[in-house]
């Protein structure tokens, strides 16, 4: 249990780790970049934050799908995100997507579940030499009792391990969540959300100048 235990906590942290370490990458990178006097990043900036998300398998994907999203405005440069960052870009996609969260999580109630059967084991094993006799005389009932201090000590052991793993692993996820969030509101910063409709509206007004001042 003791193995499983520092095997787990040490490959949970060694993961949220390298995410933390891609997210804050990328998030150098982003901060480089200066937003244009309007506002906004231009393609050129965009194609930056593009390949720095590339160079970490935690991110790139996501990305792509997010640059696909993205729209030009009709008469600048400047490119515009369709949504909020952090709703096309979710916590989930970068952090807990890339951590085998199922395993881990399932780590304290494993290690608890194996601490009482073992010491349900041993009790078996101490209550098969008791016995009773015909004039009601216990036999062996000494043995059990003795020996009961060590039989619950892989259940203290259990519970231990169990509850010290739920504390690491808050600890283990505070990193890469921290700089996801740091990256997220620098990404915000930069962007700003114009939807399709706003675009369309933006190019119908300036169709209509147009003909009004052809007229």
């Amino acid at each position: 249990m003791l193995v499983a235990f520092f095997l787990a906590s040490r490959n949970l942290i060694r993961e949220c780790r390298e995410i933390a370490d891609a997210l804050t990458d990328v998030a150098r990178a982003v901060s480089k970049l200066q937003t244009r006097k309007s506002g906004g990043l231009s393609k050129q900036d965009v194609a930056g934050i593009g390949a720095a998300m590339a160079k970490h398998k935690c991110t790139a994907e996501k990305w792509e799908q997010f640059e696909e999203t993205l729209l030009s405005s009709p008469h600048s440069e400047e490119m515009h995100a369709t949504a909020p960052v952090e709703k096309c870009l979710p916590r989930e996609a970068f952090v807990e997507d890339n951590i085998n969260t199922a395993l881990f999580g399932a780590i304290p109630g494993v290690l608890t579940g194996v601490g009482l059967l073992l010491t349900f084991v041993a009790i078996l094993a101490g209550l098969a030499h008791v016995s009773v006799g015909q004039n009601m005389d216990v036999q062996g009932i000494a043995g059990l009792i003795n020996g009961l201090s060590g039989k619950f000590a892989s259940s203290i052991v259990a519970i231990s391990c169990a509850v010290g793993f739920i504390f690491i692993e808050r600890y283990a996820y505070a990193r890469p969540h921290a700089a996801y969030r740091k990256l997220i509101s620098l990404l915000a910063a930069r962007f700003r959300v114009r939807t399709a409709e706003h675009l369309l509206h933006s190019i119908y007004n300036q169709l209509a100048g147009g003909r009004g001042r052809g007229d």
